[in-house]
């Protein structure tokens, strides 16, 4: 007998940033602050274009063809939902900005 697949389980947060030393700034507050590790939770920093912490393992750079305020943040939310989505096992997506702390 074929057991059914596991329903997703995993939260999947995005905060939106961008590349410059203030947005870093916050980005290493949210890193000690923001209660989001644990085996149900993702949280990743969604960045437009490359900025020196790239290359970690929470960063998710999704590059965008404009990246001004106000369509640059629409279409980047908008690759954040499609990239979270398709992952197997997200059952929930989180969107917030990196001003914001929180307890996931």
């Amino acid at each position: 007998m074929a057991t059914a697949p596991a329903a997703p389980s995993r939260l999947f947060i995005g905060v939106l940033s961008h590349a410059s030393p203030a947005a870093l700034q916050k980005r290493n507050l949210q890193r000690s602050l923001c209660n989001a590790t644990g085996p149900y939770v993702t949280l990743r920093f969604v960045l437009g274009s490359r900025d020196v912490d790239a290359d970690r393992e929470d960063v998710l750079l999704l590059s965008t063809p404009h990246n001004d305020r106000l369509l640059g943040t629409y279409m980047l939310t908008n690759r954040l939902f499609r990239y979270a989505l398709a992952q197997p096992d997200v059952a929930f997506v989180a969107r917030a900005d990196d001003d914001a702390l929180f307890d996931a």
